[in-house]
């Protein structure tokens, strides 16, 4: 199968990151995607549970780095 990229600036990118990774650049494009699909589905799957706890009046309750956004009164209150 053939990618054909006609944007100057995304060819400089693939690239500098194939060089970067010291990589073809079938392998860098793969390897961007793959991460950029897997933060485009993270960011997804936290919209639909941030629009479910909503729905359901439940506290959005978060783990790690975002912890800090857990609202804790909400989360601690019965009913």
């Amino acid at each position: 199968m053939a990618l054909n990229i006609k944007d100057q600036r995304t060819d400089e990118l693939a690239r500098r990151a194939a060089e970067l990774r010291q990589s073809g650049i079938t392998e860098a494009v793969r390897a961007a995607l793959e991460r950029d699909v897997i933060l485009l589905e993270a960011e997804r799957d936290q919209r639909r549970k941030d629009f479910l706890a909503k729905s359901l009046n439940a506290p959005l309750l978060y783990k790690g780095d975002d912890f800090a956004k857990t609202d804790i009164a909400r989360a601690v209150s019965p009913g």
